[in-house]
């Protein structure tokens, strides 16, 4: 026991503890360093992924913003053209009002001829040329940043606002493309139908547009909104 002791009072205990604290901190100097790396690498990624989905975000809202245009210039033009037809399913206009209505929306009608019935008014004969294309719009930066695991680095709001919008995206989408179907089954009843029908028709094709155009404003301006969260986050 005596020997025991005289051991332990010749251990220089200064220098152990010096070596087990200087141990100790530089274990907790890697960890930190392989901590803190790994967080920039977890910023970094979430950076690319943001950087991503505000770039698909912006050119959705374009390509929204520019369909929405051209659905609208054809809710105008059916407006006019169906009010220049008669009971018989005649396009009567004057030639000033058909040259009006050509310069507004070209493309639209394609004239082939022309029947004087007064004066001023003449039986005109075309075709319409109604367009059915869909809202191209992607989600793909967002099912990318989805398979990099980096939404949870988020605050909670932009991303509830991004799973929001996106889930509204496909929504939307698939609800215009239904009203599109609806436009192209109507089309090709239009060419088939006489007198007070087409107009019947006519104003069928216009309230799907009106719906379609209704869904793409809601998504044009969520996107404007979800956009600005993301880009002040």
């Amino acid at each position: 026991m005596t020997k025991l002791k005289e051991r332990l009072r010749r251990l220089d205990w200064g220098n152990h503890l010096f070596n087990f604290l200087a141990t100790l901190f530089g274990v907790l100097i890697a960890f930190y360093l392989a901590n803190y790396q790994e967080n920039r690498r977890d910023q970094k990624r979430l950076e690319v992924a943001t950087k991503h989905i505000i770039a698909e975000i912006e050119k959705n809202l374009e390509s929204t913003k520019n369909h929405i245009k051209k659905i609208s210039l054809q809710s105008d033009a059916l407006q006019i053209f169906v009010n220049y037809l008669d009971d018989k399913n005649d396009l009567i206009a004057t030639q000033a009002q058909i040259d009006s209505f050509m310069k507004k929306f070209p493309g639209f009608y394609t004239l082939k001829d022309k029947k004087a019935i007064n004066d001023s008014l003449y039986n005109w004969n075309g075709d319409l040329n109604l367009s059915f294309d869909f809202l191209g719009v992607s989600d793909i930066a967002w099912r990318n940043a989805q398979g990099m695991d980096v939404l949870h680095l988020m605050d909670f709001k932009t991303s509830s606002d991004l799973y929001g919008l996106y889930q509204f995206q496909t929504e939307a989408v698939t609800d215009a493309k239904k009203a599109i179907d609806i436009l192209k089954n109507a089309m090709s009843e239009i060419n088939t139908q006489e007198g007070k029908t087409l107009k019947e028709g006519i104003k069928q094709y216009q309230y799907q547009l009106v719906l379609a155009r209704q869904f793409e404003e809601a998504l044009s301006t969520y996107y404007a909104n979800v956009l600005k969260q993301v880009k002040e986050s």
